[in-house]
């Protein structure tokens, strides 16, 4: 039983070592190593769950000090595993949404009667394309622009990026991202002044090719799965960072807030729902959501509020969000 204890102990302590450190170790290493980004990339309530399991250890084998252990958990509680937003719900004079509509597998129409309840200003989407697993699919976008009476810009792969706006719209511009995606770029015109929006859906994996008959999980391409997000993270900065006027960014990232394609993001925009939010703002996968990987972003306008939307058609749930653009 005395061993039993002793291996608890030594399990209880490396534990909460090894979690206290890798927030630091994110920071410093970044995504230079593999088993880094796959803790990076893991669902925050694995750390939970990691954290009540120490917690049980604490109870078997009483180390001393024990309260040491628990200043960490708090801290991972509060700052990385699920932070959870104070900001309720406010009006605003412009709102967008965001969301990845699966190709429309739920039905066009049940999508489009959805979108047209939301009353937004502007509707980024995602995958909203024919079904690349079904031959002579339908496109969901016919059915959605008959439901909202809308202008439209679509661009992307197979046009799967699709922008909707009551406001007018101006000449849009597509953004090579590196080699790896698009970013559509559409202005549209409220009260005389310009506001870009920028839809994106950044790839994942190995979208090129290069390691051909490599393991799906092996090491070179959990490291360039990262690299793929970056690298496209990178180019949106430099995007962004050279339009004027204000610029609100939306779409399916791939990128949870502990990657570093975030923290790109971050050094550019504004998360609005990090700002403005209610909840913990998780989007995927819809009925029972582990990650935050769909945002809204803004430079150059104020967000009132950011929320999260179980839109009941699609494995994403949508992001709603509202600005204070008049005086």
């Amino acid at each position: 039983m005395q061993k039993l204890k002793s291996f608890a102990r030594a399990f209880f302590w490396g534990g909460v070592t090894w979690l206290t450190l890798l927030p630091l170790l994110w920071q410093l290493v970044g995504e230079r190593q593999w088993f880094l980004i796959l803790c990076q990339y893991a669902p925050p309530a694995l750390y939970a769950l990691a954290w009540l399991k120490l917690a049980g250890l604490a109870v078997l084998s009483r180390p001393r000090r024990a309260w040491l252990g628990l200043i960490p958990p708090i801290l991972w509680l509060v700052f990385v595993l699920l932070p959870w937003r104070t900001q309720r719900p406010q009006s605003g004079d412009f709102s967008v949404l965001t969301w990845n509509i699966q190709a429309g597998l739920s039905g066009p129409e049940k999508i489009a009667q959805i979108l047209a309840q939301q009353n937004v200003d502007a509707i980024a989407l995602q995958e909203c394309r024919i079904p690349s697993a079904q031959p002579g699919g339908v496109d969901p976008l016919p059915a959605i622009l008959t439901a909202l009476k809308c202008q439209v810009a679509r661009g992307g792969e197979r046009g799967e990026l699709v922008i909707l706006s009551r406001l007018t719209m101006q000449t849009q511009r597509l953004h090579n991202l590196g080699g790896l995606s698009q970013a559509l770029d559409q202005p549209v015109e409220r009260k005389g002044k310009l506001i870009h929006l920028l839809d994106v859906h950044l790839r994942t994996g190995d979208p090129q090719g290069i390691l051909q008959g490599e393991p799906l999980m092996s090491r070179k391409r959990v490291l360039l799965s990262a690299a793929t997000r970056r690298l496209q993270a990178d180019s949106l900065a430099r995007v962004v960072g050279k339009i004027q006027e204000p610029v609100v960014l939306m779409g399916d990232f791939n990128s949870p807030p502990s990657s570093v394609a975030y923290r790109t993001l971050s050094g550019a925009m504004t998360d609005t729902f990090s700002q403005a939010g209610w909840g913990w703002g998780l989007t995927f996968p819809a009925n029972h959501p582990l990650w935050r990987i769909d945002y809204v972003w803004a430079k150059g306008l104020t967000p009132v509020s950011s929320e999260v939307l179980d839109l009941p058609a699609s494995d994403h749930r949508a992001v709603i969000c509202r600005f204070k653009v008049d005086p």
